[in-house]
This record gives C-alpha cells, structure tokens and sequence, in this order.
C-alpha cells in the first residue's frame, strides 16, 4: 500500500515529526539538565567561598577588637551556611527559590565531601581560636592562628578546586553536547524539510500563516515598545533613586557615568566628576578596602553590602554599603557601583552600643548593691564602673559624695585619683559651696569646661580639667552629688547627661537600699520581739514542702504543738491543714499577687480540735530557700458569730471602713458616711452615680462578670483605684457579700483606703 496516498500522509508527518520532536526535546532536557547541573555546582562553591571569606573577615574584627565577642554567632551561622551548600550539592536540598539536586559525578561527589571535611575541622578551629583569643594573652594564640589560616586556606583552595572540577566536568561534556547541537540541527532541518512538504501540499493553509506571521510581527513591535518604556523606566529610576550610582572603567578607574543621588551625596557636579578617574576624585578613605573590593568582584563578579567610607567634596566622611557588579559599556569592562548611606544605621548603631553599656553599668552597680556590703564600699566599687565606661569620654578621675543626717552637708565617702588637698579640704561641703555643693542646693547637672572662679576650692598645681556634678535624688531629697572629671575644653553632651542622670538615679536607689538595709539590721532584734509577743501564730517553713523553720510561742500556745515537735517536721506529717487543698490554693494565690492577707482556713490542733484561723502569707528568699511566712489568728469564736449575725458583723466590724450596697447594674443604693468622705461626696449626689464613676478600673463588661463571680462564690476580696471628687485617684482593698435583702440582690462591699499599706 502507498504510504503517501492522501488520506493517510497526515499520520505518517505526524508520527515523524513526534519522533523529531521527542529527540528534540530530549536534547534539549540533557543539555539542560547538564548546564543546570554546571551552573549549581559553581554556585554553591561560590557561596561557599563568600560564606567562608565573610566567615573569617567576621571573626579577624571580633579577634582585633572591632566587632563584639557576641558576633560570634554571625560567624557560626556563615560557616553552617556554607556547610548547607556542600551538604545541598551531596544530597540534595532547597532553600527558598533554590533547588540543588544530590551530585551524580563520583569525582564531584568526592571534592564536595573533602571541602565539607575541611569545613567541619575550620570550624572547630575557629572555634578554639575565639576561645583562646577571649581567654589567653597573644604568645599564646600564634599556633592557634597560624593553624586556622591554614585550615582557612586549605578550604578556599579546596573550594577553588571544585569549582576547576566543575569546569572540566563540563569540558568532558562538551563532545556530548556537541553531538547533541548535530542531532538538534538534524531534527530542525528535518521538521524544516517537513513544514516545506507541508506548505507545498497545503497552500489553503498560506493565509493562516501569513496572519500569525504579521502577529508576531505586532507582538515583537510591542515587546520593543515595552523595552523602550522599561529603558525610559530604568533612567528615571537612576535619576530618582536616593542611592548613589556610578559606572567606572574597570581598568583605570575613569568615571562614565554618575545619577544626580552622587551629586546630592558625595557634592561632586556631573561635569567634575565624569572623565575623571576615582583616584583623581580621592572619594575612597581606604585604598586597601577598594583594592578588596576589586579582589572580590574579580572573583564573583558581584558584591553586595559592602561598607566602606568616602569622602565628599567638602572634605566629610561618608559611610556607605556599597553593591557592585561587573558590565559590558561600549566594549569596555566596567564597575557599576550603588552606593547606600549608612550614616543613619551607623548612628542608630552607636545609640544600641551606649545603651548596651550604659545597661551593663547600670545592672554592675544594681549587682554589686545587693552583695553584703558597706554603704562605702559599696559605692567606691560604683565609682569604679562609671569612670570606667566605655560609654563617657571622661578621666579616670572623680568623687562621690553622700548628704549627712543634717540634710544640708555632703560627705565625701569614694572617690578615685582624687588630689590629697581636694580629700582633705572636700572631707564635708556644705550646700551651695563650690561646684558639688551648688550642685546639690540647685538640684541640677553642673557642668564647666575649665577651671575658673566656680572652684572655690583649689590648690597649687591643679591642672586644668572639667566636671560633671550630678545630683543624686531620691523623690524631693537630696542623696548625695556624682563629681566627674572630663578634658580641659571638653564640650558639653546631651547623651553623657542621659548616662549620668541615669547612673544617678540608680546610686539613689543603692544608697536609699543600702540605709534601708542598716535600719532593717537594727530592727531585727525588735522584730524578734515582736514575734515573740504577738499574740497572732507566726511561721516560717519552705514552700515546696512546708517543713518547719520558726515558730512564735503564740503558735505553741494556739495548736498545742511545742518546738520540738515542729521544728524540722513538715505541714503534711503533723496533720495540720483540715483541708490540705487550701494550702495549694492560698501558695497558687501568692504566685499572683506575691502577698495574701484574710486567707481563711480550719487548722488542726494537737488535741484534734478544729481552729478556724485568719492567715495572712508571704514568701522570702532565706538562705537559697524560697520560704513561707505565715500569721495565723483564731477566729473561731468570730466565725460562729459571723454565722449567726453576718450582717451585724459586717456593721460593726467596719464601721471605719467605706460602705457600700450596689445594685446588679452597678447603680450604688446606699453608702455610709466613711464612703462620703472618703469620695468627697455627698451622699445624695454619691447614690445617684454608679460603680464606674468612682472606679477607673472598671467597666461595664468587667461589672457583669464580677457580679456573676460574686454571685457564685458569695463573697470576694479584690484591689482596685478609686476617684474622689476633685480627681485624685488612690488604692483600695474590697471585700464584698453578695447579699439578698427584702427580696433583692446587693453587692455589700467594705472598702478600706490602702495607701499607706
């Protein structure tokens, strides 16, 4: 049968060209699969070596000093980085838009695992050499350093040689794809061949083709109109965008072109600065910074964020990051460079380093005040730090004064490089005489930057100088006065007066904890007196188990219990608690609030007889211990009266006390005179209001469910604000009833005035 009758010629072109078209597409796929493979390779050897170099730049500052010990983490996570890429390429990995299937080249496969090798041992030996440099002097650290940049090199060249690898793995390739480009022309010229066969046994079809032929006439039209448009596009953001952009021969440097951000920045017109070369223009601050910046293009051909300095026309320094990347501008290699300023970051910087020291100064002195120290020592060692911060440009050199009992005198009691006339004659000043004194009467920051007639006391032989004298206050009083020292014509700074009114604030603190701990010492003995004498039952026994550290004889005389029996025994084997649950919930209640008070609970006395008692709680640290300190009152006598006469209870128990009766929807029904007073109402104009118009703290969701609690639980006892009349806001403690009364619900509430507490 002919095979070119009509009506079966279709299906013979069809199954050719399918044919053509899979051999086609296969060699397309292998060569792309193979250039893939290629291009991913390089580019993880790239990263690899960039991760790596910025790895070691990281660690050479942190080791010299300009970079924190905490950028530590920077270089740990740039060397795992790296790892990923060579654990990527051996089995398989993404990160993000980045795919890298697992190498199938066993002499690939074998570099990537010796460079992941090298990797690991750069690492552990970057390590030891960040130790060694935080913790050992510089003799020690030679072999250490001449052992990492040998390991560093050796993963550079290791990289290197990869990449050498990957270049002949193409190499090997290329008479396969060769040979491939033959079979690709064959089956082009084949299906060429065809569409010609086609075209000639099917002329109807030739208008069809002429009219996608004119549309893609129309679509290559458009598509050089929309490169026009994206061309005008890149020009106008070159010319709006706020970064510097410049384009320089690479091989001498000369200028082609700059955007009008390089005149804004850097002060240089477009004619004096085009045709000129950078070395002419001098913008670089560092040479050596732009000959590793040229180092590391030649090696990438593309740098990002790379931050160096400039300097502009008029002589100012510049800090940038710059981007750069090789071009092709009229046959010529060429640098096109962005540059960003960072002269904000590089501010914004500086503040986080001065808050960073400032915080550590600040949390030295808060440690060390609450060490088992003098009020003296305690701050000759505060003195210590300041004038030891990084953070002020001042002398080793200053004093600290403390306001004595009279309130009017300051006594030297630290001070550091102070002159021997000055600690004789500053022994005690009284405000208002020299520069300290007048610190402490004005109750500002004084500042001089020289020494003049403000110096009522001097000697023979001052040298010239400036102070800061800070006064130290607590509330309204005076504490004492900070005295720096600073340079002869050292200019006055807004941040060193936010450092030291900070560190002021916190010796106020110190000293005020300091003289409260002094008085406490004293008052120890009356405490224990106290304790003994009370009638109330005093405990202190560790939280996690209740075991007994302290009793009163009043809790003998309550429970029956004599101390050696107590002592060293826990809550639990003496069977105190009737209902162990309300120890849990009363310690679950101190974790809230850190104190409870009119906790009430039934405790079990030696006898078996049931107390009722009234207990009041709080936690100390007591030798590494969090413990339990309780007062235990009896009320069982109380109780049984509550039970017969609750309202009566409630009358005459609190008479002192602010009465309230509220109505569900918060409507205040009836107050007594302790409330009026309190409030600065009168009780006609007190009744007509609600309970969120003298409680800030309220609203009217917060109402509903307290009155919902209330009402379920019959009684609570909550801390809130509350506003008088004429503004003023102060604390108070509630304890209220849910109470029915001639067939109505009331919230009955006692409210008691806490300020002092």
């Amino acid at each position: 049968m002919n095979i070119f009758q009509p009506q079966r010629i279709y299906l013979h072109l069809a199954i050719i060209a399918l044919v053509l078209l899979s051999l086609l597409t296969y060699s397309y796929s292998y060569h792309a699969d193979m250039m893939r493979t290629a291009v991913n390779l390089i580019e993880a050897a790239e990263r690899i070596k960039g991760e790596v170099t910025t790895a070691h730049i990281r660690l050479e500052d942190i080791i010299s000093g300009h970079r924190h010990k905490d950028d530590m983490a920077d270089v740990r996570q740039r060397l795992g980085q790296a790892d990923w890429f060579v654990q990527a390429v051996l089995h398989g990995g993404t990160r993000g838009e980045e795919t890298f299937p697992p190498v199938q080249d066993a002499n690939l496969h074998q570099q990537f695992q010796k460079l992941g090798d090298q990797l690991v041992l750069l690492g552990k030996i970057a390590e030891k050499r960040f130790e060694t440099a935080m913790t050992s002097a510089t003799g020690t650290r030679i072999y250490i350093d001449q052992e990492y940049e040998a390991h560093f090199t050796a993963v550079i060249a290791q990289a290197e040689e990869v990449e050498e690898n990957v270049h002949q793995y193409l190499d090997q390739k290329t008479p396969i794809y060769r040979l491939i480009l033959l079979i690709r022309v064959f089956i082009i010229l084949s299906l060429f061949v065809m569409a010609i066969v086609l075209i000639h046994r099917h002329r109807r079809y030739l208008l069809e083709h002429t009219q996608q032929l004119e549309k893609e006439i129309n679509d290559r039209r458009q598509a050089e109109q929309v490169q026009r448009k994206n061309e005008e596009m890149l020009s106008k953001i070159l010319n709006t965008t706020p970064d510097s952009v410049m384009i320089s021969r690479r091989g001498d440097g000369r200028i082609m072109y700059v955007n009008p951000a390089f005149t804004r920045m850097l002060k240089y017109t477009e004619e004096e600065a085009i045709g000129k070369t950078i070395s002419e223009l001098d913008l670089w601050i560092s040479k050596k910074e732009r000959k590793t910046l040229l180092s590391k293009l030649d090696e990438t051909s593309k740098v990002n964020d790379f931050e160096a300095e400039f300097y502009t026309r008029d002589n100012k320094i510049l800090p940038g990051s710059l981007a750069a990347t090789y071009i092709e501008l009229d046959g010529e290699k060429c640098v096109l460079s962005v540059v960003h300023d960072i002269t904000g970051r590089r501010q914004v910087q500086e503040a986080i380093r001065r808050a960073y020291h400032i915080q550590q100064a600040l949390a030295e002195i808060m440690r060390i005040s609450l060490q088992p120290l003098t009020l003296q020592e305690t701050l000759v060692r505060a003195l210590d730090i300041v004038l030891s911060s990084p953070t002020f440009c001042m002398l080793k050199e200053g004093a600290l004064f403390v306001t004595r009992e009279d309130g009017n005198t300051l006594e030297l009691v630290a001070h550091y490089n102070l002159a021997e006339p000055l600690q004789t004659a500053c022994a005690r000043l009284p405000f208002g005489k020299c520069l300290c004194g007048r610190a402490a009467a004005s109750r500002e920051i004084l500042f001089v930057d020289h020494v003049d007639e403000s110096h009522e006391i001097s000697y023979e032989g001052i040298q010239p100088h400036g102070h800061y004298c800070v006064p130290i206050l607590f509330g309204e009083r005076v504490l004492g006065v900070l005295n720096t020292y600073v340079d002869a014509g050292y200019a006055r700074k807004a941040e060193d007066e936010q450092f030291l009114k900070a560190i002021a604030q916190t010796l106020a603190l110190t000293i005020e904890h300091k003289r409260t701990e002094q008085s406490l010492q004293k008052s120890e003995a009356q405490l224990s007196k106290i304790f003994n004498a009370t009638p109330d039952a005093v405990t202190i026994s560790r939280l996690e188990d209740g075991l007994f550290y302290y009793i009163n004889p009043a809790f003998t005389s309550m429970f029956k219990y004599t101390p050696e029996e107590t002592l060293w025994h826990t809550v639990s084997s003496l069977n105190l608690w009737v209902h162990p649950e309300d120890r849990v919930n009363m310690v679950r209640e101190l974790d809230k609030v850190g104190e409870v008070t009119g906790f009430e609970s039934e405790i079990r006395s030696k006898e078996g007889n049931t107390l009722s008692v009234f207990i009041s709680a709080c936690k100390i640290e007591m030798e590494g211990e969090t413990c339990l300190v309780t007062t235990s009152r009896d009320i069982t006598e109380r109780r049984k009266l509550e039970e017969q006469y609750r309202f009566t209870r409630f009358s005459v128990e609190h008479t002192g006390d602010a009465l309230f009766w509220i109505e569900p929807d918060a409507r205040i029904f009836y107050v007594n005179d302790a409330a009026c007073s309190s409030l600065g109402y009168p009780r006609d104009e007190l009744t007509a209001m609600s309970v969120m118009d003298i409680d800030p703290d309220f609203s009217e969701g917060r109402w509903r469910q307290a009155w919902l609690e209330l009402k379920t639980k019959k009684n609570l006892k909550l801390e809130s604000i509350h506003r008088r009349k004429d503004g003023t806001i102060f604390p108070v403690e509630i304890k209220a009833n849910f109470l029915e009364y001639g067939g109505k619900e009331y919230n009955f509430a006692f409210v008691q005035d806490i300020t002092i507490r």
